[in-house]
């Protein structure tokens, strides 16, 4: 039984909310308890640089303190230095979109020592971080991958972090799905950037049971449907699988090619999310984006992350939205390194100015704020999490 206890809060200004709870089921933690520690509203000027914190949504750290991020306004990789709480960004040289060296948008890519790596839809980039030389692989060419099949593309769903968790630097391998958008199939796979080969992961996902939530709506000549698609994390030697429907989890272990279920209980928020109604008529383009904005409201699971001090893993999970899309409550679950379940609480509670969007600073957890007044300027809080020794 998980016990709460609030030590001292003060949601009207925002200034240390710390909450504390106790895990009385020694079986699961050693009895150890965790502390949540909110800062005030932090704020980071982005002016000049084209960040804009309404397109934060993909990054890559060298270390907890420094890392490149993917400026979508210049179409550029930008430096990010940490400070403490000040931010340092140098800009870098914009892409080309077309000819030789050029780079399409993208959402995904990898920091490596002398290069960066980017997948885009079918697409594999290799750009050397100290020019503009790259090296363009389509999917069709790598032997796993058939060339006459024209709907294979790389999944990417990270719906919390704006990191990019699925590169194991160790093995220098790359993690991530290839949706099949004909068949409706996923499969987890993985790059081996040393020898540029594809292997597909033997592990087989329950895309019967993804393809009854995803409400798919039918506009004649297309279809729209919301991206349903598993999200993963990858840990040493773990790659974590979640699915943003439901509570449970797979942990596969990449050396003993073996794969652990968890169904962790719930408390403040259902474990599965409610299958959509079956749409078999056609709409209009208006009925559509209604329908597609009311399977939106609904809540979600989100991938895992790992503080490395604390030796937790954690995640995300948005409520259902009340009213707007943007009105929802943001639950955070703690799980130890077995993975069982030590800690639940609904953050919206504690904050309700977080966003859904968060990334990790010196093992602290920046969430981006929901009400961002002034464009030049990235409004964001630091949640830390520690347990007692």
């Amino acid at each position: 039984m998980i016990r709460w206890k609030i030590l001292r809060l003060s949601i009207n200004s925002l200034l240390g909310a710390i909450l504390f709870w106790s895990c009385s089921d020694k079986k699961t933690d050693s009895g150890r308890d965790i502390f949540l520690e909110f800062s005030e509203r932090k704020e980071i000027f982005l002016g000049f640089s084209g960040l804009s914190s309404d397109y934060l949504q993909s990054l890559s750290w060298r270390n907890r303190s420094s890392g490149l991020i993917y400026n979508y306004v210049n179409h550029s990789f930008d430096s990010l230095f940490f400070e403490n709480d000040s931010l340092i960004i140098k800009s870098g040289v914009q892409m080309k979109f077309d000819g030789p060296g050029s780079v399409p948008r993208f959402y995904s890519f990898f920091s490596m020592s002398d290069s960066i790596l980017i997948f885009s839809g079918k697409e594999l980039i290799i750009k050397s971080s100290l020019s503009s030389q790259t090296q363009k692989f389509h999917l069709r060419e790598f032997s796993i991958f058939d060339p006459e099949n024209p709907f294979q593309n790389i999944a990417y769903s990270p719906f919390f972090p704006i990191e990019c968790n699925y590169y194991d630097a160790n093995s220098n391998r790359a993690y991530f799905f290839i949706q099949d958008s004909r068949n409706k199939i996923f499969d987890l796979v993985w790059y081996d950037v040393s020898e540029n080969e594809f292997q597909k992961v033997p592990l087989e996902l329950e895309n019967e049971e993804i393809n009854q939530m995803i409400l798919e709506v039918d506009l004649g000549k297309t279809k729209m449907a919301p991206n349903l698609s598993p999200e993963l994390f990858v840990h040493l030697d773990k790659v974590i699988i979640t699915y943003p429907f439901k509570s449970e989890f797979l942990v596969y272990d990449i050396r003993k090619n073996d794969i652990q279920r968890f169904f962790p209980k719930t408390f403040g928020f259902p474990a599965r999310i409610e299958a959509p109604l079956e749409i078999k008529n056609e709409v209009s383009f208006n009925e559509a984006l209604e329908l597609i904005k009311n399977e939106n409201m609904k809540g979600r699971f989100g991938s895992f992350s790992f503080l490395e001090e604390e030796e937790i893993f954690f995640r995300m999970i948005k409520g259902r939205s009340q009213g707007e899309v943007k009105n929802f409550d943001l639950y955070l679950e703690v799980f130890n390194q077995e993975f069982e379940k030590i800690g639940e609480q609904n953050l919206s509670d504690l904050n309700p100015d977080l966003d859904r969007r968060y990334f990790l600073v010196n093992d602290k957890i920046a969430f981006v704020a929901k009400d961002q007044p002034d464009e030049d300027v990235m409004y964001f809080y630091y949640l830390n999490i520690r347990r007692s020794k």
